[in-house]
């Protein structure tokens, strides 16, 4: 029985095989036969004849009348069949027929047509080039005083396949062998056959095994071909060798390469892309390192280590005055205010220097989760709870500023340590570590362009050790100024009187202001609102006060500048916005708040997968327009910045409607792998970022930015991308 069904499906097998070489691909000519005729009324009649298992593409018609360029779109045609083309995306397509007419509104009796167009062979999966056939007609009145027939009367440049020759199959017409050189490197070799050829930008390689990353890729340089799909590009002839440097995150050999690349052939057909997966086990890694899958003691011997190390320092002084390190200052007053009088002189030094250790453990550990897996593991605190929880402690601390309760170690603790006077005391040195390790996480670790920078060193290396050196280097330039604010702060702070009551309230403002600013990562919460009740209740205080002849000037300024501030964010909560330092954008008030509410609307399309920024991709190419990409967050502020102010320009957004296909990436959930997918596929870090497409889908990849852009800057990239 088992040989009976073995004879069946061997026979059925060469059946298959026999039915596939008697297959001929027909010319173009023949499988889309074309014929045209101009009648009496003046009407331009056209029709197309196509081949079973042919089809033609609606969007690749294009007609030349006398001189006179007509596109797709400008022309009355059936609506087609709607497919996902692995050439051209979202297209529609005609099978079997396709007839129209155009008027001819030429007053020249005789009419010289062009026509353009592009079809497939859909069994095989081949693509012809552009076709161009013209003619020259005549009217039929004019015609039946001639002998010559209506119709076809020239052709011209149309392109013709031999129907005798053979093409390769796709797997003979480009072979790929893949082989493992050294421990943590393969080499990808691709062989085009003769008369055959690969387009470099469509060749990609990509690892399934989380555990073994690419880290960089060496593609040699191509020929440029003008080629009738993608006009000039960079292709393959024969032997293509492509070097892939690996990164291995674990102790683990078994990788899987999955590669993609797609070829044509010179006599004008085109394969459709290709992909292919390839398992394979590779050469064990003998370095000491081993479980980590880098050898991270060459990376810590590397003699530039000490130049990434000291650029991550400079870098980290550099973000000192930014909304990085800015919100830690009174936070670190609170906590040096609230632990006054346990030590010597000195002690408020040594607490902000527990304080900024705690910061640069949750550096360390964001870098290195970042060196080991490329992932923002500052994204997983910023959430809501993480964001309350922090927001509640601070509020606290607070109103124990103002002197609604007092914060202390518990009787029974401060009795243990009480021996201890002179020294800081234990509970009090795990409470300010444990404030830095939380405040660090979610406060401190915004998404920038120089911590981007920072955090690819390790990336590119695969080495998590690298990235928590990295990052806690640029912990401690981060936090030079806030141990020198501790030290300084303590010789400032008075010991007792009306002047520690007022300074007291001082830092209750300022933490309360801290509080306010993680709420603005929550966008459900009005924030400008609780900004104006800060602001004014600041002026209140300040106008309520009685300061010495020096102060009291400075103060006064200080409450009418507080008062309005307040009056104007209170305002610009009544609009919408949410950005305290504009709180209400004067362009947007000409524009009139009903165009505010529309580009709030319908700039952009939210997505969170690949295969819908696929399908955006292809609109794009269909509609010819410029693709922007925005990752966003819920708990980016730099995004909510932009959202409430660059994207709200009136001239910015008719831009970006006008020729641009807006998509807005959501990288909230940063634990979704969807959402992982949608920033490894165009190497993201984390939001605030912005890329920019062509219509055919190539990356402007020198205008991608991360951080927030105003207006003018936003405009700038614009017009450069649009030329």
């Amino acid at each position: 029985m088992f040989k009976f069904n073995l004879i069946i499906l061997l026979f059925l097998l060469f059946s298959a095989l026999a039915v596939a070489n008697e297959e001929e691909l027909l010319p173009p000519e023949q499988a889309f036969v074309l014929s045209t005729q101009l009648s009496e009324s003046n009407q331009i009649d056209l029709r197309w004849d196509i081949a079973e298992g042919y089809y033609l593409y609606k969007q690749k018609l294009k007609l030349d009348l006398n001189g006179q360029v007509i596109d797709y779109s400008q022309l009355e045609l059936p609506e087609g069949i709607p497919i996902e083309d692995p050439l051209f995306g979202l297209v529609n397509i005609y099978k079997n027929q396709l007839a129209f007419s155009i008027a001819n509104r030429q007053t020249n009796p005789a009419v010289n047509l062009t026509v353009s167009y592009q079809g497939c062979y859909e069994p095989l999966g081949i693509c012809y080039p552009p076709q161009t056939e013209s003619f020259n007609l005549i009217s039929q009145a004019q015609a039946s005083d001639s002998p010559a027939k209506t119709g076809i009367f020239s052709q011209g440049n149309v392109f013709t396949i031999n129907p005798d020759e053979e093409f390769l199959p796709v797997d003979e017409a480009f072979q790929l062998v893949i082989t493992n050189t050294d421990t943590n490197r393969v080499v990808a070799n691709f062989e085009a056959a003769e008369g055959y050829y690969l387009y470099k930008p469509h060749i990609k390689f990509n690892s399934e095994n989380p555990q073994i990353i690419l880290s960089e890729i060496n593609y040699p340089e191509g020929i440029v071909k003008d080629d009738p799909h993608f006009g000039e590009i960079e292709v393959y002839y024969g032997n293509a060798t492509i070097p892939i440097n690996l990164a291995r995150l674990a102790k683990t050999n078994d990788l899987s390469l999955v590669a993609e690349y797609q070829g044509c052939a010179e006599d004008g057909i085109c394969y459709q892309p290709q992909t292919r997966k390839i398992e394979m086990t590779l050469a064990d890694f003998d370095g000491p390192f081993a479980d980590a899958g880098v050898n991270n003691q060459d990376v810590s011997n590397d003699k530039s280590l000490f130049w990434y190390l000291l650029a991550a320092f400079g870098g980290g002084l550099l973000l000192t005055f930014t909304p990085c390190v800015l919100p830690m200052i009174p936070i670190l007053s609170g906590i040096i205010m609230a632990e006054r009088g346990k030590g010597g002189l000195h002690h408020s030094g040594l607490l902000s220097v527990i304080y900024v250790l705690g910061t640069a453990v949750s550096y360390s550990l964001i870098g290195a989760v970042a060196g080991a897996s490329g992932e923002q593991l500052q994204a997983y605190f910023q959430t809501p709870w993480a964001i309350g929880f922090l927001s509640v402690l601070l509020l606290l601390m607070s109103l124990s500023m103002f002197g609604f309760f007092k914060l202390q170690v518990p009787a029974f603790m401060q009795t243990s340590l009480s021996g201890h006077s002179q020294k800081l005391a234990s509970g009090g040195a795990i409470s300010v570590f444990a404030m830095g390790l939380i405040s660090a996480l979610i406060v401190g670790a915004c998404v920038s362009p120089l911590l981007i920078s920072t955090l690819s060193i390790a990336i590119a290396k695969g080495s998590a050790l690298l990235g928590a050196a990295l990052m806690f280097s640029m912990a401690m330039g981060m936090g030079v100024v806030l141990i020198f604010f501790g030290f300084e702060f303590g010789h400032l702070v008075p010991k007792a009187g009306t002047w520690m009551e007022d300074i007291n309230k001082i830092i209750g403002f300022l933490l309360l202001a801290v509080a306010i600013y993680l709420l603005s990562f929550i966008p459900a919460i009005p924030v400008l609102f609780l900004w104006s009740l800060l602001l004014v209740s600041m002026a209140i205080f300040l106008f309520s006060k009685q300061f010495n002849k020096g102060f009291t000037i400075i103060a006064k300024t200080a409450a009418v500048l507080s008062l309005v501030w307040g009056v104007l964010a209170f305002i610009g909560g009544l609009n919408g916005y949410r950005d305290i330092m504009n709180p209400l954008p004067i362009k947007q008030l000409v524009a009139g708040s009903s165009t505010q509410t529309q580009l709030k609307t319908d700039l952009f399309t939210i997505v969170t997968s690949n295969s819908e920024i696929d399908e955006l991709f292809a609109q794009a190419r269909t509609e010819n327009k410029f693709v922007m990409l925005d990752y966003y967050a819920d708990w980016c502020l730099d995004c909510l910045r932009m959202e409430g102010s660059t994207f709200k320009d009136p001239g910015i957004a008719n831009l970006l409607n006008e020729k641009f296909i807006n998509v807005k990436v959501d990288v909230t959930d940063a634990s979704d792998e969807a959402v992982k997918s949608v920033k490894k596929r165009f190497n993201v870090f984390g939001p605030p970022a912005t890329l920019f497409f062509s219509a055919d889908g190539n990356e402007f990849a020198d205008l991608k930015f991360y951080g927030y852009r105003d207006s003018e800057e936003f405009m700038q990239i614009l017009k450069r991308v649009t030329g």
